[in-house]
């Protein structure tokens, strides 16, 4: 399904969907990502939840040190530009 959805997406490739493509991916951006998960830590600090905060933590590290070696050993190409 993914890959018909791309195929379509990139029919479809036009001003007003290029943008939103492109402003969707920024907000999933580690420009956007890392501070809202910084402010998140010191919300939860703040608030002295600290259960959320110890879940919280080890989930965002874990995935950040996943991330990275999942994708190549997916193999799935990147979109063309």
């Amino acid at each position: 399904m993914d890959d018909a959805v791309r195929d379509v997406a990139g029919d479809v490739r036009n001003e007003p969907t290029t943008a939103v493509a492109v402003a969707l991916s920024w907000l999933g951006s580690g420009a956007v990502n890392w501070p809202l998960r910084v402010a998140a830590k010191a919300l939860l600090a703040w608030r002295r939840h600290w259960l959320r905060l110890a879940a919280f933590a080890p989930a965002v590290l874990t995935s950040e040190l996943l991330i990275e070696p999942v994708k190549p050993a997916y193999g799935r190409a990147r979109p063309a530009a």
